[in-house]
């Protein structure tokens, strides 16, 4: 039947259904019950507190959000392994067609610890693709995927020290996820991907895969952090394990950070190792069946870094002993700190603007760096201020700072009285009103801003001053003050300041 005009114009200006908050506890007394009486568009908010329950979504696009986050708001089911209409025991279950519109925000996950089988997990969505988001899903002991089993959105979430054992795949996720800026720790698989199970292609970026281990210690297994076609990015892959095969036989060959990854860009992977220590002839090593990986360092792996007879192009990257490949080295990258699981870079790593020049920029506009951590180098202005009164122009040149090295700067010390010794300080601070006083203009505060940095310049010269700027992206946009000053027996003399703009 055709629609009429009239009839459509009446059809638009129907209001749409009013969505509304549902408070828990105040409201509904526990979060499914909320969740019963919601519909399509409404907003579980939950306050802080320990429930002890299992929820389902029932199929409903809902938010269901905690109001004070996952540190404080923890649903736990107390290990009770089943659901009436359900043989398993998830504590959050979305079973009937959830998609992204379902949304579990702010909540810490645990408590599942049922029988090694599908179903037993943190989070059960199989084949589904709901959002999870700033949560802590942790301590669940299940089959397949103890942690997340599914294809969730994952965003900004810890999955650590969740548990498949003895015979599972993928102990802290199992599927295919997305999973952004997350970290994924300590969890165990008793077989395939400790950390990351990828039934099929998905995507994992901006996320630290750190501790991880596959295999329960009879048998041996692979992937220590990822198992499966995954695409990575922007990852660091640190410190996972893989189990030999102790069965007897030859050494089987397993990839104790990755085994079968799709691609890797921006990745580092370091210190990953084999459970018990690699034997003679050892195929293995820290990356097994990956297609191609651009941009990254594998670095002080135990065995090889990548396994024996796994066909990886590797190009524009850090292989340590050197690997096949257009613009691969094999330099120490300079890791700022291992010991402490620092792997960021050094100001003199081999990296830094090392990547495939084709690759897009860093974020501060530079030829991309190799690893998950670029190296910043943000450009910076400098404003001279000379003040007024007393105060001699003591900076003669400078040249623009960028953050992350050294910025130098030349004090004249011509300009001062034979008598005086001079010392520049520097401090970080916002900007302030300017205080007069009887010897110059105080440009700096030194007792309401820490004053990071004084030189000292003989009188009579010129001298460099130079202020190491740290490679911290949170710089940017500081302004860093520095103020000269002249003194000696019988003087002070306030000279004139610098302003370093920490931006572009």
């Amino acid at each position: 039947m055709k629609l009429l005009p009239f009839a459509l114009g009446l059809a638009l200006a129907l209001p749409a259904a009013a969505q509304s908050t549902i408070n828990v506890p105040q409201d509904q007394p526990t979060i499914q019950a909320a969740i019963a009486v919601a519909v399509n568009g409404d907003t579980v908010l939950v306050a802080p507190g320990v429930y002890n329950e299992q929820i389902d979504f029932l199929g409903k696009a809902i938010t269901v959000r905690s109001s004070g986050g996952a540190d404080v708001t923890t649903i736990d089911s107390l290990g009770a392994t089943a659901w009436l209409d359900f043989p398993d025991g998830a504590v959050v279950r979305m079973i009937n067609g959830e998609g992204p519109a379902s949304v579990l925000e702010g909540f810490t996950v645990t408590g599942a610890n049922g029988p090694a089988s599908p179903g037993d997990c943190g989070i059960w969505c199989d084949g589904l693709s709901p959002t999870i988001k700033d949560c802590i899903v942790r301590d669940n002991n299940g089959g397949l995927g103890a942690g997340i089993a599914g294809n969730a959105l994952i965003e900004n979430c810890e999955i650590k020290d969740n548990s498949s054992m003895p015979y599972g795949d993928g102990g802290g996720l199992r599927g295919q996820p997305t999973v952004i800026d997350s970290v994924i720790s300590g969890n165990r698989s008793g077989g395939l991907g400790g950390g990351i199970y990828a039934t099929g292609p998905c995507l994992i970026t901006g996320t630290l895969i750190f501790a991880n281990i596959a295999g329960n210690g009879a048998d041996g297994y692979s992937g220590g952090g990822v198992f499966g076609p995954a695409t990575l990015d922007r990852c660091e892959i640190s410190r996972n394990s893989a189990h030999h095969w102790f069965s007897g036989g030859p050494p089987d060959t397993i990839g104790t950070a990755v085994d079968g990854a799709v691609a890797m860009t921006h990745c580092t992977v370091s210190e990953n190792f084999i459970e018990g220590g690699a034997v003679p002839g050892e195929p293995s090593g820290a990356l097994k069946n990956v297609g191609t990986a651009k941009n990254c360092i594998f670095w002080n792996n135990e065995a090889a870094e990548v396994a024996v007879g796994s066909a990886t192009a590797v190009s524009y990257s850090i292989v340590a002993g050197g690997y096949p490949g257009m613009g691969v080295l094999s330099s120490d990258p300079l890791f700022t700190d291992p010991a402490i699981n620092d792997f960021t870079l050094q100001p003199l790593s081999p990296a830094i603007d090392a990547g495939d020049p084709t690759s897009p920029l860093d974020p501060d506009g530079t030829r991309a760096d190799m690893g998950a951590y670029f190296f910043p180098k943000f450009p910076a202005t400098f404003t001279v201020h000379n003040g007024s009164g007393a105060n001699p122009v003591s900076y003669a040149t400078a040249v623009n700072p960028v953050i992350g090295t050294t910025w130098t700067a030349t004090v004249d010390m011509t300009l001062h009285a034979p008598t005086a010794n001079f010392a520049g300080a520097v401090g970080v601070l916002l900007p302030g009103a300017v205080l007069p006083t009887a010897f110059g203009e105080l440009l700096l505060n030194p007792l309401a801003n820490p004053v990071v940095q004084v030189f000292l310049a003989p009188v009579g010269s010129t001298t460099t001053i130079q202020v190491a700027i740290p490679s911290d992206p949170a710089l940017f946009g500081v302004t860093v003050y520095t103020q000269g000053l002249a003194g000696g027996p019988g003087l002070v003399e306030l000279a004139n300041a610098i302003d370093l703009f920490l931006g572009s």
